[in-house]
């Protein structure tokens, strides 16, 4: 997805003051994406990240919880980009317990 893409995202968060966590695969990719696309973000809707490692969770997106009952999962592949949003208390919970596990 195009990082203008996110930019409007994350400011789009910011007006709704939506924070979120997430979980990615630890890669200078990663890193230089959400360097590219947090400039100039307030530190309170900068994404919580916990990486993981990319040997044992190898994928190209991010599972994103917010709103203490969202979760979306993203995949960012470059040929077919896709997103699904669970809005679940049992699902976000589940999530969000790996979470603190990383």
């Amino acid at each position: 997805m195009p990082q203008n893409f996110f930019r409007e995202y994350i400011k789009n968060k910011e007006r709704l003051n939506i924070t979120g966590r997430a979980i990615a695969p630890k890669s200078q990719k990663n890193f230089d994406f959400l360097s590219k696309t947090n400039r100039g973000i307030s530190e309170k809707y900068l994404i919580q990240i916990r990486y993981s490692n990319k040997n044992m969770f190898n994928f190209n997106g991010e599972i994103l919880l917010f709103g203490g009952n969202k979760v979306s999962f993203l995949s960012l592949s470059e040929k077919k980009p896709t997103a699904i949003l669970i809005q679940d208390n049992g699902t976000y919970n589940i999530l969000s317990a790996i979470f603190e596990m990383t």
